[in-house]
């Protein structure tokens, strides 16, 4: 690994994380951002990584940089705030950004789905649990959990309990 490659950093940085080393995994895109703080990719992995370490409120920051920086990633950035603002139990703004006409990502759903829940949306939320399954039928919450670096298990408690109340299978 060559110490001055920002993108060969992250990519191993976020591979680290999801192999039970989420502050390594951090450690290594941080110094990756710090090589080239230009890397709208990094600050987009870094948000993610931020709600997996308690920090939802800095994802957000982070979101705001990578689209600064490549506005072509609208998408991910309404993915990465919902995802940030359910985080942060902010159920109607996160409903708000995954319903953007420009949300794209896997989790936009089934996020969606977990914010209506907790809103008492019930119908809504079943809607959008319904469609993710369509295009996601082996998902179940619990394994998703066991795949989910997070620090602190009621963080991914949260995200689960919101699936289970969406109708997500468990």
């Amino acid at each position: 690994l060559d110490p001055n490659n920002a993108d060969a950093r992250i990519v191993v940085g976020y591979i680290r994380a999801f192999e039970s080393d989420l502050a390594g995994g951090v450690a290594e895109i941080e110094t990756a951002l710090r090589l080239n703080p230009n890397h709208a990719w990094g600050w987009t992995l870094l948000a993610d990584l931020r709600v997996h370490e308690g920090r939802a409120a800095e994802s957000i920051d982070c979101s705001s940089k990578f689209l600064r920086l490549d506005p072509h990633l609208k998408g991910t950035y309404y993915w990465q705030l919902g995802w940030a603002q359910y985080a942060l139990h902010r159920y109607e703004a996160a409903a708000e950004a995954l319903r953007h006409a420009q949300a794209t990502g896997p989790g936009v759903k089934r996020i969606l789905a977990a914010a209506l829940a907790q809103l008492g949306r019930t119908a809504e939320a079943r809607e959008q649990a319904q469609a993710f399954l369509l295009e996601y039928p082996q998902f179940s919450a619990a394994q998703w959990g066991r795949t989910q670096p997070f620090r602190n298990d009621a963080d991914r408690r949260h995200f689960i309990d919101g699936y289970l109340k969406a109708g997500l299978p468990a």
